[in-house]
């Protein structure tokens, strides 16, 4: 990814709205791993709405994770700040130190939590049930 920039117009069902959307950043891949150096996004929507994403520390994913049912970074950080409506806020995800697993620790307007996002994937999966169910 080097940089990306555009303006569309989309349907919410009820209005029409602009979005424009700009990134840009670069990234790596070997037979290691997968490695976002760095990276900005804006989205801006003509309601009034935006969001905002960077990187702080890289993020990278380890293909070995693979083997273990690993979806997500395994480490670095990145940012960003949202307007919806009257709300808003920052945030960063931090993908920890590494390790094979899919915990990170959410921060939003300074108040941390650790989340398990495999755990809370079965429970998506459990609630809206499984694409492999036929």
């Amino acid at each position: 990814m080097n940089g990306h920039d555009s303006t569309e117009e989309v349907s919410t069902g009820e209005q029409l709205v602009e979005v424009t959307y700009v990134a840009e950043g670069s990234e790596e891949m070997d037979e290691n791993g997968y490695k976002i150096n760095s990276r900005t996004e804006s989205i801006d929507i003509s309601t009034g709405e935006s969001f905002n994403t960077q990187i702080d520390v890289p993020l990278y994913y380890d293909f070995e994770c693979d083997e273990e049912d690993i979806w997500i970074f395994v480490s670095g950080q990145e940012s960003g700040s949202y307007v919806i409506g009257d709300e808003s806020g920052t945030y960063s995800i931090n993908y920890g130190d590494g390790t094979c697993d899919n915990i990170v620790t959410v921060t939003e307007n300074g108040i941390s939590q650790e989340v398990d996002l495999g755990e809370e994937w079965e429970e998506w999966e459990e609630e809206c049930g499984s694409e492999d169910e036929d």
